[in-house]
């Protein structure tokens, strides 16, 4: 279950969707525990790009029975993974929730740094859709230093993207 949640993951990642198809229907998660969690994460992430929100909700309450408290790094990847799902299906509101909960606060400081910019820019997008510049702002500067991280340049580039545009 590990193995197949991370070739999911990765496929998706690296956009690669139709592969992450043929494997879709072999994430059935064990009863319960962490890998549970992760199982039911990885499988949340692809129904919600297959548009299937009654899924993703399934899901994500799988996830909850399983991940109490995000306390080591399965349960943070599946509350990572379960927000990016439930930003597929437009629940942007609770994937915002659950990345401030995977990253222990608002400075996502529990994250790894793909996850902190990627995390940081779903803040972004909520307070935008809040028409709140000022957050969006706030959210901005706490991305400043992942500019130079070659692994989070371009996602925190999209997000200064965002701030901009919606600056005028």
């Amino acid at each position: 279950t590990m193995m197949l949640a991370c070739r999911v993951r990765l496929l998706f990642f690296r956009g690669d969707l139709t592969p992450a198809g043929v494997v879709r229907g072999s994430l059935a998660p064990p009863v319960q525990g962490p890998v549970a969690a992760l199982a039911a994460a990885t499988a949340c992430l692809v129904r919600g790009n297959d548009a299937a929100p009654a899924d993703v909700r399934r899901l994500v309450a799988l996830v909850d029975a399983n991940v109490p408290d995000p306390d080591d790094l399965l349960a943070v990847g599946a509350l990572m993974l379960t927000a990016f799902g439930l930003v597929a299906v437009g629940d942007v509101g609770e994937a915002a929730r659950r990345v401030l909960l995977a990253g222990g606060g608002p400075g996502l400081e529990s994250l790894n740094v793909i996850d902190r910019a990627l995390g940081l820019e779903l803040l972004v997008v909520l307070a935008l859709a809040a028409d709140d510049l000022d957050a969006a702002e706030a959210w901005q500067d706490r991305a400043a230093l992942l500019l130079v991280s070659p692994i989070a340049d371009s996602t925190t580039a999209r997000l200064y993207s965002r701030v901009a545009l919606a600056g005028g």
